[in-house]
């Protein structure tokens, strides 16, 4: 997908690693409600049971996942993020952002909130929930 590579030369030239996730999430949002099909045929798919699960890859080829993680850890050092693992906070962000993408669509019939009201609530919890506790 060549949105997650044009995200990940957009964001590396951002010095603030908080800044540069913000950016990242904003990025995947604006992609998922601009590209409705897309999204859905890529990232909503759901595999039937009867199929076989594809064979893992490593995360580390995965634009998005890379972009989110080093961003994390330059936030880590900095100190502007709370300790933990990187790649487990990168899923964690993902998965959200994912949700508040998603719940719209498989919800709509119950008038749940749009992805872009959610997103900008789950964002400003998410990346409170990363801050570095004061000592």
């Amino acid at each position: 997908m060549a949105w997650l590579s044009e995200m990940h030369d957009r964001t590396h030239g951002i010095a603030d690693p908080v800044e540069r996730l913000r950016t990242v999430l904003d990025m995947y949002l604006d992609f998922a409600l601009r590209n409705p099909d897309i999204y859905q045929g890529a990232l909503m798919h759901v595999r039937p049971t009867q199929t076989p699960p594809p064979e893992v890859q490593s995360l580390n080829g995965l634009p998005l996942h890379v972009v989110l993680r080093d961003a994390i850890r330059d936030a880590q050092a900095l100190g502007a993020v709370r300790r933990g693992d990187a790649d487990l906070m990168a899923q964690s962000l993902w998965a959200a952002l994912h949700g508040t993408i998603s719940l719209p669509v498989h919800m709509e019939a119950w008038g749940v909130a749009q992805a872009s009201s959610l997103y900008r609530e789950t964002c400003d919890m998410l990346l409170r929930g990363l801050q570095a506790e004061a000592d």
